[in-house]
């Protein structure tokens, strides 16, 4: 059995790192080198006997090959999609769906029975960061004027209707970014940003701001704390049980954080207390960017942070996609959406479109015909 997985994991990683090339020559090295690494180090963690979690009991392994195998699948699976179709039209659609999500959420506000407004995506921070992410779109389009103001007003005021700090970020972000390239008054893109923090205080249901909430800071604290360490223990039965997990440099392994979120969670809990939240346990790391470095470990944090600077670099001067690449990555911050599947594919679609159309080359504006 051995043999056989040994042999299956060394000729997909052939196979993808393959597929990666062809990804640095039609994109960037850097997109390339980032899908390789993770593609590998999933299958590792997957396929791979002899990986540091060869100890553990074998249901545990099972269960952790599992979560990876899945992982790089879906990832595969939407990376060759995006690469396979150019999608052309597919901001169009984004905003259509967007202006009807945001109808829906202020159609739901109406009812008692919605105590939260959570929109087609039934989740208020993941479903409002979406209709944030259009509100540059609609900006940007040559359509008539009174159409714009309407449908920014509809998407500004599902926003805050949807009753999450995590929407009124990225919308902060988005605005601040889309008039920071397009205006040249400097002064009006911080006091959109300002307004926009402001106004999250207000409306937020748990009177937070975008950017801080106590209890998920903790648990970005409990979180990277373990990862530091060689092993995750916790009590049982009145004594310490510990399991050795992965090395800080290769991370958990792609898909594999649920696991490890239980354990340390638990192991704060039993030795802290519950808190105010009867110990809750988050499944996510409610940051995508501490979620990277947890399960692809340093090294894939820093290729990630990379392949930032680069799409950063290359979408420089283009105001609809600077502020979508920036209104996505702020929503990384403080969200998880590369997790759930149309979040994640909107992401990608935004790094394939900048680096096949602005690699190499700097742009003034783009607009969109509807």
């Amino acid at each position: 059995m051995h043999t056989y997985n040994i042999k299956w994991t060394i000729l997909l990683s052939i196979l993808l790192v393959g597929y990666s090339f062809r990804l640095a020559k039609k994109y960037h090295w850097s997109a390339g080198l980032l899908f390789a690494y993770v593609s590998i180090n999933t299958l590792r963690v997957a396929f791979w006997p002899y990986s540091e979690y060869a100890g553990l009991p074998p249901g545990v392994q099972s269960m952790l090959g599992g979560n990876a195998a899945k992982s790089i699948l879906i990832i595969l699976s939407l990376v060759v999609f995006i690469d396979c179709f150019k999608m052309k039209h597919f901001l169009k659609f984004y905003l259509g769906v967007q202006i009807m999500n945001a109808w829906y959420v202020i159609g739901q506000s109406f009812f008692k029975d919605y105590v939260y407004r959570v929109g087609f995506f039934d989740n208020i921070s993941l479903n409002g960061g979406l209709m944030a992410l259009a509100v540059p779109i609609i900006l940007s389009i040559s359509s008539n004027t009174k159409y714009k103001f309407f449908v920014t007003c509809s998407l500004i005021t599902a926003v805050c209707l949807s009753k999450a700090s995590v929407p009124f970020g990225v919308l902060a972000v988005c605005l601040a970014a889309y008039f920071f390239m397009k205006s040249r008054h400097k002064l009006i893109p911080i006091l959109l940003f300002f307004m926009c923090i402001g106004s999250a205080y207000l409306f937020d249901g748990n009177r937070s701001l975008p950017f801080y909430q106590e209890q998920r800071f903790k648990m970005y604290e409990i979180q990277t704390k373990a990862f530091f360490k060689d092993e995750v223990c916790y009590p049982e039965h009145g004594k310490t049980k510990c399991v050795e997990k992965g090395n800080v440099f290769t991370g958990y392994g792609q898909g594999t954080y649920p696991f490890w979120a239980f354990l340390t969670q638990l192991s704060y809990y039993l030795t802290e207390g519950l808190g105010q939240k009867g110990g809750e346990i988050f499944n996510f790391v409610h940051s995508d960017w501490l979620q990277l470095m947890l399960e692809n470990g340093i090294i894939g944090l820093i290729l990630s942070l990379l392949l930032a600077s680069y799409l950063t670099y290359f979408v420089w001067g283009n105001p609809l996609m600077f502020s979508l690449l920036m209104g996505y990555f702020s929503f990384m911050i403080y969200c998880y959406p590369i997790h759930y599947p149309f979040h994640a594919f909107f992401g990608l679609w935004i790094i394939a479109q900048i680096m096949y159309n602005y690699q190499g080359r700097k742009t003034s504006g783009q607009t969109i015909s509807i």
